[in-house]
């Protein structure tokens, strides 16, 4: 009894760890990373959950966090909450882009081995709405941002100025103070300096 409770205590302790791990696995090497900070960010349009077009230069003239996250992602649930607290008392736009979904797992080869179903419309909703009253850009993304931005982690935060130019990348969960730096920063168009956070590695999974 006593080798059957431990084996079950490892057990549930590996899938733990592979829960918070998994982000980093699902989509290492995925995308071109051609898109770095202090570059102009890349246009696209896509359609919201909502029903409307969207493009990225549409929204130019405020920052603009492009969140790209999963519903079941362990950090996510901490950037979620993150995002909500910074974004309370500024005006920035947030969108958020769900990668675990069929349209990136089939693109990518990834459908046959995900221990996690993809997610959908639904999903994404009920998953926001514990941190968002409704002014979200919601997207289910098909693929084509996640190679557009060179994504390779879930929960990856990028912070666009309201000139239209890349000034935080970064995977969550991003602390409070530092998504917040970037976002007042980015104002003027300044670059968010590392060395300000010590060089901190925000990457949990």
């Amino acid at each position: 009894m006593n080798n059957l409770f431990k084996l079950g205590c490892c057990s549930i302790g590996l899938l733990l760890l592979v829960a918070y791990l998994y982000p980093t696995i699902f989509i290492g090497g995925v995308g071109n990373n051609s898109v770095a900070v202090d570059v102009a960010a890349p246009d696209f349009s896509v359609e919201t959950l909502s029903g409307r077009t969207l493009s990225l230069s549409s929204l130019r003239g405020r920052p603009i966090i492009i969140w790209f996250m999963a519903a079941w992602c362990p950090s996510c649930r901490v950037m979620g909450d993150v995002i909500n607290r910074v974004v309370f008392d500024r005006e920035v736009e947030v969108i958020v882009v769900d990668v675990w979904t069929e349209g990136v797992m089939s693109r990518f080869g990834l459908s046959r081995n995900a221990p996690i179903s993809p997610e959908d419309g639904d999903v994404l909703r009920e998953f926001v709405s514990r941190y968002s009253s409704g002014d979200w850009n919601l997207v289910l993304d098909n693929g084509s941002l996640t190679e557009l931005f060179g994504v390779k982690s879930v929960d990856t935060v990028i912070v666009v100025s309201a000139d239209g130019r890349i000034v935080f990348r970064g995977v969550g969960p991003v602390p409070g103070e530092v998504l917040a730096d970037a976002l007042d920063g980015s104002l003027d168009g300044s670059i968010y300096d590392n060395n300000k956070s010590s060089n901190r590695d925000f990457s949990c999974c």
